[in-house]
């Protein structure tokens, strides 16, 4: 599982935009934290997630709206499902 954190929706899509673009992952959700944070969850097989964060953080870096990115390999089930019932929206609301 892949978490990224940024400050504005254009970063956050540019986040998923590329990763998208990076690697075959799926963008599970992403959740409003309030102040203008949201993070985003994606999954796919460790090295997918990995290269996808790694791009996403990198092209958000330099919109200066990055505040945290992280890959935790093979996260517990109980991780999985906390996540899910935090979430506000599906990520249904990018596909276009």
């Amino acid at each position: 599982m892949g978490l990224t954190e940024t400050q504005g929706f254009t970063a956050v899509f540019e986040a998923i935009d590329t990763a998208w673009k990076t690697a075959a992952v799926e963008v599970l959700a992403r959740e409003m934290l309030g102040g203008g944070y949201i993070t985003v969850l994606i999954k796919g097989d460790v090295a997918a997630v990995r290269a996808a964060v790694d791009a996403g953080k990198a092209k958000v870096e330099g919109l200066g709206g990055l505040v945290a990115a992280k890959v935790i390999p093979n996260p517990r089930k109980v991780c999985c499902h906390f996540c899910r019932s935090r979430v506000s929206f599906l990520i249904g609301w990018f596909h276009f």
